[in-house]
């Protein structure tokens, strides 16, 4: 598989699994209310939608965290939001796929993947 795409593989997974987890039932590709869990979205004149994407995708893992009594350390808890921030501060989808990486470290931590 070619490492391209492994990354579209990688953002549209980890979109659709956000939904899943928050809604309790399995939310496939194009599954998301804004149907950003597509990787063809994954291309470079659609950085701005798959930072968006990402980013509200952190948001509902952090929001179902803290909906379900997960304890998060004060640091993973932190360093979600910092992993957030970069996102949207992302200068290209390398860096997004690599802050995808390290935010799927902190759901393996907690067993949420």
């Amino acid at each position: 598989m070619s490492e391209s795409k492994a990354q579209k593989i990688k953002y549209e997974s980890f979109i659709y699994k956000a939904f899943s987890l928050a809604l309790g039932e399995k939310v496939g590709r194009r599954g998301d209310p804004g149907h950003l869990a597509d990787a063809d979205h994954f291309v470079d004149d659609k950085l701005d939608r798959i930072k968006a994407g990402v980013a509200y995708a952190i948001e509902v893992y952090n929001v179902y965290i803290m909906n379900n009594d997960i304890d998060l350390s004060i640091s993973d808890y932190e360093l979600s939001y910092q992993i957030q921030s970069d996102v949207i501060k992302a200068n290209n989808k390398d860096e997004v796929v690599l802050k995808i990486e390290e935010y799927n470290k902190i759901l393996e931590k907690y067993k949420l993947l």
